[in-house]
């Protein structure tokens, strides 16, 4: 994995963002690239974003160009079987507070600078995206929550969104949980920990941008996190996009 840049990448390109528009433009350009980078590439809409009538010109717009297309609702789980039959395989995800790092985190496990689009607006990763690395196994890049300009009826859409991937799963290897070493996590992350620990999957606890601490305030910020999320230490990793400090333990947790 580490040596290897993915096989392939089936993206679930947020068709209709928080605007009342889907953003066919930005669709199109990545599966532009996507096609000439010989990726095989779904769309998947969320019918909850759209009018129905939307969302079904969208997926025969799509489905003229042959490019697969899902129609989900992430209010209803309709579509995850679907979904599901895509990502076939082993699968790691990632979750966390959105700006934790979720993408740069991907890249670095990837050795990939742009596989995951960096964002500067939290928030902006709204549907899931699966990445399939070297035929093997899937990363699966959730969406960030808790970002406060999100609406609080579209957090509500992704987290049941997200109960219905994972009920239709059962190839869930491992989580990667991050949250911001700086910080002590917040309702949300712990809520996220309690549902990870309910569902008894194997998990680790990524403490992002330890760069940004000395080694005595990464022991200290380490117990914190432990405490809050009801964690034992060796449950944690601090890890480093900027560094790479973590990156070799985290493969081998999840390789």
């Amino acid at each position: 994995m580490s040596k290897h840049s993915p096989a392939a990448l089936r993206n679930c390109t947020p068709a209709a963002a928080a605007a009342p528009q889907p953003d066919l433009l930005l669709a199109d350009r990545l599966l532009l690239r996507a096609r000439k980078a010989g990726i095989e590439t779904a769309l998947v809409i969320n019918k909850t974003d759209l009018a129905l009538d939307t969302a079904c010109d969208i997926a025969r717009q799509y489905r003229g160009a042959r490019c697969p297309v899902l129609l989900t609702n992430a209010g209803t789980g309709e579509g995850v079987p679907e979904l599901m039959a895509l990502a076939a395989g082993r699968i790691v995800a990632f979750a966390g507070q959105s700006a934790v790092g979720k993408s740069s985190l991907i890249n670095c496990l990837c050795n990939q600078n742009k596989l995951a689009r960096v964002s500067g607006e939290p928030g902006k990763t709204r549907l899931i995206n699966l990445y399939r690395i070297n035929d093997a196994f899937y990363l699966v890049d959730l969406p960030g929550y808790g970002y406060a300009r999100v609406s609080r009826g579209m957090q509500e859409d992704w987290g049941r969104m997200m109960d219905s991937y994972f009920a239709g799963t059962q190839s869930l290897l491992h989580i990667l949980h991050l949250v911001d070493m700086r910080h002590e996590p917040g309702a949300n992350d712990v809520q996220m920990q309690a549902w990870i620990q309910h569902n008894g999957v194997p998990c680790t606890v990524v403490a992002t941008k330890c760069d940004k601490l000395s080694r005595a305030q990464q022991q200290k910020a380490a117990l914190v996190l432990c405490r809050t999320l009801g964690v034992q230490p060796w449950d944690v990793q601090p890890f480093s996009s900027v560094t790479r400090a973590g990156r070799e333990e985290l493969l081998a947790r999840v390789g």
